[in-house]
C-alpha cells in the first residue's frame, strides 16, 4: 500500500522483506506501548497488577492489529480460534511481562 516495490513484489525474496518488516514493527509496537506504559503509570499504579496487564496486553494487541485491519491486510471476521489464539497469547504474555518488569525496575529504583 505504501509503493514500496520490494515489499510487494511477489517472490520468495519480498515474503522474507515482509516478515522482516512485520518483526520491526512488532519491535516498534513493543517498545512504544512498554514507554507509553511507563508515562501512563502514574494513573493506572492503583490497578492490581493483573488489570494492569491486560490493559497493557489490550493496548499492544490495538497497536498491532488495528493497523493491519484499517488497511484491509486481515480481517478478524475471517480469524479461525487458534488465530484468535495466537494473537491473544503473545500479547497477554507481553502485558504481564511489561507490568512486572516495570514493577521490578521501579521497586529497584526505590
Amino acid at each position: 500500500m505504501a509503493g514500496i516495490d520490494a515489499l510487494v513484489d511477489s517472490g520468495d525474496a519480498a515474503e522474507s522483506r515482509r516478515k522482516a518488516v512485520g518483526a520491526l514493527l512488532g519491535y516498534a509496537t513493543g517498545i512504544s506501548v512498554g514507554a507509553a506504559y511507563g508515562a501512563v503509570y502514574p494513573m493506572l499504579a492503583s490497578m492490581p497488577l493483573r488489570t494492569r496487564g491486560l490493559v497493557v496486553a489490550a493496548a499492544a494487541m490495538a497497536a498491532g492489529d488495528v493497523p493491519s485491519i484499517l488497511s484491509g491486510l486481515t480481517d478478524p471476521k475471517d480469524w479461525t480460534v487458534q488465530d484468535w489464539l495466537a494473537d491473544i497469547v503473545p500479547h497477554l504474555t507481553y502485558g504481564a511481562a511489561t507490568v512486572l518488569a516495570f514493577e521490578a525496575w521501579r521497586r529497584g529504583a526505590d
